[in-house]
């Protein structure tokens, strides 16, 4: 091959990778809020309660892909 084909071959590949790569961005960004966990929040109660051996009560449940500034406290 000459230089100005492996060239042209090169920016595709990372032109793939790069949309690719924004691809998997904007689907972290849109689906987790499409996701919802609250129909699981019976089983994850039961399951919490037969760990501790007491009954447990949960208001909501909810999934972060990341954790928020506050989430995080000082040990």
């Amino acid at each position: 091959m000459t230089n100005g084909a492996e060239s042209k071959k090169k920016l595709r590949g990372r032109l793939r990778m790069a949309l690719a790569g924004l691809a998997l961005l904007v689907l972290a960004l849109v689906v987790p809020p499409l996701i919802s966990v609250s129909h699981y929040k019976g089983q994850i109660t039961h399951l919490i309660a037969q760990s501790l051996g007491r009954p447990v009560r949960l208001s909501s449940v909810e999934v972060r892909l990341l954790p928020g500034p506050a989430s995080c406290s000082p040990t």
